[in-house]
């Protein structure tokens, strides 16, 4: 007797959902049109059993060091009926290089899922708390009554397939809905009517999102005329450092720091002041202690160090026995094998950005790790700030290289080993699953709240 009517008061809650409905949006980036999104709506029968389907196809331009980067993610969804309890997902991401393919299945109280790019899959699971649904669901799930106060939600990203908690605090607004979340440190503006957010802005106007034809929630102007590498650079408030490729040692103080700055040998912190933050940065001369762990030895989505032709460039330095030798030539290689140096790729792997010899960062690091897990080398990934020439620090990925006798600072990007000291080191990675990319991108977005960086002193060679 429960099970038909479970059934007939989910069919009732999805009367509330036409059989299909679209929804068009322009995205901006940092203050200027990047593109658009569009969303549809449907009620679907899945296995005899009402379920609600939504399919986000995201297309976008992003003005990028004066470079276009072209994106397109494609996110389809769904749930069950009334409850919006997560089924299933698929995630199509395309930044350039070959599509990352996300596939997620609902199985008991857990979401099992797997991402494969170029043959290297991730597996992985996710247990599914009683109330969690799919973050784009939030406003079909709950009414809008639901929103105009204080509380929290369980919502599962659809990027990192992890459930996060989430504050929200709202307010009646004609007949609309304002609704402040945090989303893990990052505040998501909202305004919403009925069931459909007709204007969202994230991090104080980085990226907002407009339904068409309806206004979005105020924001403060952008830096940067639209181009999202200069909106999202820090300025260096303290004194001039010249040259910083050839800094030995940096010292600054950081205001505002949205989180705990990772210490090591090469990165003393002084977190005596709670307001500022006495950061000395060294360049790594001498060997940081540390085991490597599996994850620092094995491929990746991106790090596809099988790879036949990764396998075949890496057998030029099987022979030599000097560690830090061996390093020395792979950031060599990689800095002069990747001729077009530009900001047009999301993400290349290992294996794509040695054929088109084309990247940034992201590509050299990916490269030089791949080939160092080759020869046996273990690899992490650094992510954080690097002070450029012009004196602004930009957020960059540089690698940390275990030589036997612990970790050493390497940066392919500028053939350095061991890498320079006039760089803000904010995250580690070993190259892991959603979860830790999308944390990555948090980590990020929360340096850009304020955060004050002022160099008070640097020496050089």
């Amino acid at each position: 007797m429960l099970r038909p009517l479970f059934i007939l008061i989910s069919l009732l809650y999805a009367m509330t959902l036409t059989a299909r409905e679209e929804y068009r949006y322009d995205v901006l980036m940092a203050g200027m049109p990047a593109g658009e999104i569009v969303d549809i709506w449907e009620t679907i029968s899945v296995g005899g059993l009402c379920a609600v389907r939504a399919t986000s196809d995201m297309r976008v331009v992003m003005a990028r060091g004066g470079f276009e980067l072209k994106m397109r993610t494609k996110t389809v969804s769904e749930a069950d009926c009334g409850t919006y309890r997560p089924r299933s997902l698929r995630v199509e991401r395309d930044e350039g290089g070959g599509p990352v393919i996300t596939k997620a299945q609902r199985v008991g109280d857990a979401l099992l899922f797997t991402t494969e790019k170029n043959g290297v899959v991730e597996k992985g699971s996710t247990p599914l708390a009683v109330d969690a649904v799919f973050f784009g669901m939030l406003f079909r799930k709950y009414p809008n009554e639901h929103f105009q106060k204080k509380g929290t939600v369980n919502a599962l990203s659809e990027e990192g397939l992890v459930v996060r908690q989430i504050s929200f605090d709202g307010r009646r607004d004609g007949d609309r809905t304002a609704v402040d979340m945090v989303y893990e440190g990052v505040p998501i503006s909202f305004i919403v009517r009925g069931a459909v957010a007709t204007g969202v802005v994230m991090n104080g106007g980085l990226i907002s999102y407009q339904l068409r034809g309806s206004p979005i929630p105020k924001s403060p102007p952008q830096k940067g005329s639209g181009d999202i590498l200069v909106a999202t650079a820090l300025d260096n408030d303290g004194i001039t450092v010249k040259q910083p490729r050839r800094v030995t040692r940096l010292v600054m103080s950081i205001e505002k720091a949205p989180a705990a700055i990772p210490t090591s040998c090469h990165q003393k912190v002084d977190e005596s002041d709670p307001e500022t933050r006495n950061v000395t940065v060294d360049n790594g001369k001498l060997p940081c202690p540390g085991e490597p762990l599996p994850a620092d030895t094995a491929a990746s989505l991106y790090e596809d160090k099988d790879d036949p032709a990764i396998l075949a460039a890496a057998v030029q330095w099987k022979g030599i026995a000097d560690k830090r030798k061996l390093v020395k030539k792979v950031m060599l290689f990689v800095y002069d094998h990747i001729t077009d140096k530009n900001y047009r790729h999301g993400t290349l792997s290992a294996s794509e950005t040695l054929k088109a010899k084309s990247g940034d960062c992201t590509e050299h690091a990916a490269l030089a790790a791949a080939l160092l897990k080759v020869l046996g080398m273990p690899v992490r990934n650094a992510y954080g700030l690097v002070l450029s020439d012009e004196g602004r620090f930009f957020f960059h990925n540089w690698l940390e290289v275990h030589t036997g006798d612990g970790w050493v600072p390497a940066d392919p990007t500028f053939a350095q080993f061991p890498a320079d000291a006039a760089r803000l080191l904010i995250a580690r990675s070993a190259g892991g699953g959603g979860s830790e990319r999308e944390d990555l991108s948090l980590t990020v977005m929360k340096f850009l709240r304020g955060t004050r960086i002022t160099v008070t002193g640097f020496s050089h060679e």
